[in-house]
This record gives C-alpha cells, structure tokens and sequence, in this order.
C-alpha cells in the first residue's frame, strides 16, 4: 500500500513537472506564414513609435489608419562588392501571439527579393498591443551600381471581407 501510494504521488510529481516544462516552453507554434508589412483597422493599442514603413516604395501605399513599423527594410545605403552586409526587416502583429520565423533571400536580376516570415502560437486569445518582429539577413552583392531591396509580405485588413492581400514595399541601394 506504501508503494502504490508513493508511486501514485511520484506519478503526479512527474506529470507536475511535465506540466511545468510544457508551460514554460509555450505552446506549439501552429501556422507559418508570409509576414504582414501593413495591418488595416487595428483596434488595439499602437506603439508610439509605429509608422508606415519609413523611406520605402510601397507597391500600394499604406491608406490612411493603416500601420506599419517605423521602417520595413533597414539596411545601409551604400556598400561595398561582395562584401556582406546585414538587412532587417520588420513585420507587424499582436504581441503574445505572432514572432518572427526566418526571411528567405532570393536575388533576380538587380533585386534583392526578402521574405519574412512569422508563426502563430497557436493561441486562441492574443494580447492587444502591436508589435513589430525582426527579420535579419546577410546579403552580398557581386556587382557595382544601383540595386533595389524589396520586401514581400501581406497587408492585413481586419474586420472587413479582405482579410489579406499580397503587398511589397522596396528601397535602393547603391554597390561600390
């Protein structure tokens, strides 16, 4: 009878733990997906410091109320050939619920086309403040003169019947 009893309670002692263990690693992530640049309607609270993307080229410009991060495409201005450089991009979602996932990096022609990724938590509840998750790549580029860093992502419509929709947002850079 000792033994079932201690067993019983090492049984609930493990599975306490385990418990523990689940909860601190946090919940599966559920969904990857292209990241959002834009998000339409937000309701929740906005950083102070959100913008519409800095100095980019939006393939469609933000509408009024849309948000952004303070800059999407962050890297330097001029750089030198075959040297690497960092570019950081920056996406847009609900604190708590969405992180960023990667970025893939693909070169056509003189374009540098970045795509960032987020993952959902998987969670049914989300905090409402507005977060801003970081992208970062290490890009070369062989060739001097002018090239564009573009960002590919979707813009967000919450709250009406589009809920997204393909959007891009570019910036040059000049190669010495």
């Amino acid at each position: 009878m000792w033994r079932r009893g201690s067993l019983v309670g090492l049984g609930w002692i493990i599975g306490l733990l385990a418990a523990c263990e689940a909860e601190i690693g946090g919940p599966t992530l559920l969904m990857r997906v292209p990241g959002a640049l834009l998000i339409s309607g937000w309701e929740g609270n906005v950083p102070r410091y959100a913008g519409t993307g800095g100095d980019v080229e939006w393939d469609e410009p933000p509408a009024q109320g849309d948000i952004a991060a303070p800059q999407v495409i962050v890297s330097p201005d001029t750089v030198d050939a075959g040297a690497a450089f960092e570019v950081r991009t920056y996406t847009a979602g609900p604190s708590g619920c969405w992180r960023a996932d990667g970025q893939t990096v693909q070169v056509v022609d003189r374009t540098v086309v970045l795509k960032p990724y987020d993952a959902h938590s998987g969670s049914e509840v989300c905090t409402g403040a507005l977060v801003f998750p970081e992208h970062r790549s290490t890009v070369a580029l062989p060739e001097s003169g002018e090239w564009t860093l573009r960002v590919d992502g979707r813009r967000l419509r919450m709250g009406d019947e589009v809920w997204e929709e393909p959007v891009s947002a570019e910036r040059s850079i000049h190669v010495r």
